[in-house]
């Protein structure tokens, strides 16, 4: 199932991306969900801000972003693919997306979600953010 949902990520906003969500069946009312994220970034100056929506952007220092990562869900009605908004709110996350797909799951029903992939390509070059590494690995995208 896809589904169009401008998003935000942690370090900053997203132009455009396209979340798909793959569901698995593990039995027992517990399914596997991998998102996969495909969109458009703008780069923006100083990411390690809390205030991530209201920052600068680097003027001509754009591109593709690709992602995933992985969930387990547990839901005794299992997901419903009409719920899921096709537009997102700027900010909504996985597991408000989750919520959606899922109807009336909470928050202690969804696990997982830390073995994340992201990677951002520009004219300039390119960088990935993995879970497993530490941050002062990724690199940074310039102009």
């Amino acid at each position: 199932m896809t589904r169009r949902s401008p998003s935000t990520v942690p370090c900053g906003p997203i132009d455009s991306i396209t979340n798909t969500y793959q569901v698995k069946s593990l039995g027992d009312d517990n399914y596997a969900v991998d998102r996969q994220a495909n969109g458009t970034f703008v780069a923006f100056a100083q990411p390690n801000t809390n205030d991530s929506l209201n920052v600068a952007p680097l003027n001509g220092v754009n591109g593709q972003v690709h992602g995933t990562i992985s969930y387990v869900v547990h839901s005794t009605t299992g997901p419903v693919k009409a719920n899921l908004l096709p537009e997102q709110a700027l900010a909504t996350g996985s597991h408000a997306q989750l919520k959606q797909l899922f109807p009336g799951i909470n928050e202690s029903d969804i696990s997982g979600g830390s073995d994340w992939v992201f990677s951002y390509h520009t004219a300039h070059g390119s960088m990935t953010q993995r879970y497993d590494t530490d941050p002062s690995t990724w690199g940074n995208i310039t102009g």
